[in-house]
């Protein structure tokens, strides 16, 4: 009898060893699959005192659009209004990351500055969008919004 009970035991642990490494294995797989999806990361932005939310769209339509809404480096960038809801009126900037390798290439570190790479890759189109970016708004912090699917 106990050495029923003993084989039991083994083909149970031999069992959920496989299942343990069927399960990382699968682990491995899907997170291989979703970091290839797009990063989102959002960051409220508010008009500083004295700027006219007219001219900021102006720039916004004009500037800023041309300078990013096509893909560089596997990075593309908009600002959003908030049209409905709790957010009605908020703006925010909305970075796209084809991936999160991209995301992790320009910024290596949670919370931290952006790499050299950035500075590097950035055209000058980019650059002087940010700096202009900058006189009509205060940036709030931001989160990151990885894809989980098609």
């Amino acid at each position: 009898m106990m050495r029923y009970v003993l084989a039991i035991t083994i083909s149970t642990l031999a069992l959920l060893g496989v299942t343990s490494a069927q399960t990382a294995a699968s682990k491995e797989k899907a997170e291989e699959a979703t970091s290839a999806l797009p990063v989102y990361s959002l960051r409220p932005i508010e008009l500083r005192e004295g700027i006219d939310a007219t001219n900021f769209e102006a720039f916004v339509k004009d500037e800023f659009k041309n300078a990013f809404s096509k893909p560089t480096h596997g990075i593309r960038a908009f600002i959003v209004k908030g049209d409905r809801g709790k957010e009605k009126g908020v703006y925010k900037i909305v970075v796209v990351f084809d991936s999160k390798e991209v995301r992790n290439k320009y910024f290596p570190v949670e919370d931290g500055d952006a790499s050299e790479s950035l500075q590097k890759d950035a055209t000058p189109m980019q650059i002087s969008a940010l700096q202009k970016l900058s006189t009509f708004v205060n940036v709030g912090e931001y989160s990151d919004f990885a894809a989980i699917g098609d």
